[in-house]
């Protein structure tokens, strides 16, 4: 570039400079590695089979000066990526990436494949109590569940309007132990314990125990040795075609036996359907309950009566049970261990066909009768394991009924 001068007598001068321009890579040097966002977490899956499929979101790479390439390597077996079916063990898979100038990053996550048998389910979930430890109800395991094989699975279920899974419920939060302790409460809660074998996957392959009622503060009366004052506390809810009384007391060290009592329509006087003898021990809550296996259609008004050593008398509240559309048929005994009996004078010389099926809903005892006696019918139950099982009656004409048999062993 040259500037030039001319003055008025025509006198001139020059000046020059350069100007130089030159083309360069504003990424030459570069030395920043690509970034990789959104790297999978470790899987973790079971199965029965050979392998077990694994599908995830692929991560994105980006870079100051380029567009990265991105590459999935795994190890130890090649080409196993998102929706393939990965084997037995541990595989790791690394996402590579590689900017213009031959940066790289990686990251790495494994998916772990274990083996389980399939599912050979439990057959008896056992029954849960409770007791007092250092101020707080433990719910306790009384009979461990049996049948099957592999590793046991729990999960309790918590209700402050009944009975779990027949009454609204929610999970209590990492249970997955034969015991739980219960922690403040504010009211009534009812329990329910849950299990099945690892490898049963299905909700419906969770077999339930005894429901256990809990108190706010039930504890403190023992723990703090407050129970001068007597606790008689009973509820009575619908059990299928049967009613459930349950109650619990403080008194064992002075109680000689309870009456489970229940009014007649047609007197209007309880009368004792069951004598349950107390427990001896100290003023620590106990738990009791009682089965009415034959309710009435319409209003079943329990109550329990108390009788001390001394002859004294206390007596709970009257609770109510309403039965509606009741199925007129009586399986007794219920829990049974070697045979049960149904009552089947609703169906007095009509055909029938009697259905028993495990828990699994599987069949395993037919029976037909082509005409109904006045004598129950007596099925054999000796040969089954401990468990659930439905007991369904068919007669031509006639609404289906199901009923629930417990077997214990």
């Amino acid at each position: 570039i040259t500037y030039k001068a001319t003055d008025a007598k025509g006198n001139m001068a020059t000046c020059t400079f350069t100007v130089t321009v030159v083309k360069t890579d504003p990424c030459d040097g570069d030395l920043e590695p690509p970034i990789i966002s959104g790297c999978p977490a470790n899987i973790y899956l079971t199965t029965t089979l050979a392998c077990a499929t694994a599908s995830w979101d692929t991560p994105y790479a980006s870079d100051n000066c380029s567009s990265p390439s991105l590459f999935l390597m795994s190890s130890p077996t090649p080409r196993l990526g998102s929706g393939s079916c990965f084997p037995i063990g541990t595989t790791t898979l690394t996402y590579r990436a590689v900017d213009d100038k031959g940066n790289t990053s990686t990251c790495s996550f494994t998916v772990k494949v274990v083996k389980v048998n399939a599912c050979d389910n439990i057959t008896y979930a056992g029954t849960i109590g409770k007791t007092c430890v250092n101020g707080k109800i433990t719910l306790t395991n009384i009979t461990s569940p049996s049948g099957g094989s592999g590793v046991i699975e729990y999960l309790w279920l918590k209700s402050t309007v009944g009975c779990p899974p027949n009454a609204p419920n929610q999970v209590v939060p990492n249970s997955n132990s034969p015991t739980l302790t219960v922690n403040h409460i504010t009211q009534k809660t009812y329990y329910l314990r849950c299990v099945r074998r690892v490898g049963c996957t299905k909700d419906s392959e969770f077999i339930e125990s005894n429901c256990i009622v809990v108190y706010p503060n039930s504890c403190a009366y023992s723990y703090n040795h407050l129970a001068s004052k007597t606790i008689l506390t009973m509820e009575a809810n619908a059990e299928y075609n049967r009613s459930l009384i349950q109650w619990v007391n403080n008194t064992g060290y002075k109680n000689d036996f309870f009456a489970v009592q229940k009014m007649n329509a047609a007197t209007g006087l309880f009368e004792d359907l069951e004598i349950i003898n107390a427990i001896k021990q100290n003023d620590e809550l106990q738990d009791f309950s009682s089965y009415d296996n034959s309710p009435t259609e319409g209003d079943n008004s329990y109550r329990i009566k108390l009788v001390y050593d001394d002859g004294k008398v206390d007596y709970s509240e009257i609770k109510v049970v309403i039965f509606k559309g009741l199925s007129g048929i009586r399986i007794f005994p219920n829990p049974s261990n070697d045979y049960t009996n149904l009552d089947l004078t609703k169906y007095k010389n009509k055909p029938v066909s009697i259905y028993l099926y495990n828990a699994f809903g599987q069949p395993v005892q037919v029976l037909h009768i082509e005409k109904v006696g006045e004598e129950p019918v007596r099925l054999d139950v000796s040969t089954y394991n401990s468990g659930h099982f439905l007991i369904r009656i068919t007669s031509k004409g006639k609404r289906d009924v199901t009923q629930q048999l417990i077997i214990t062993r």
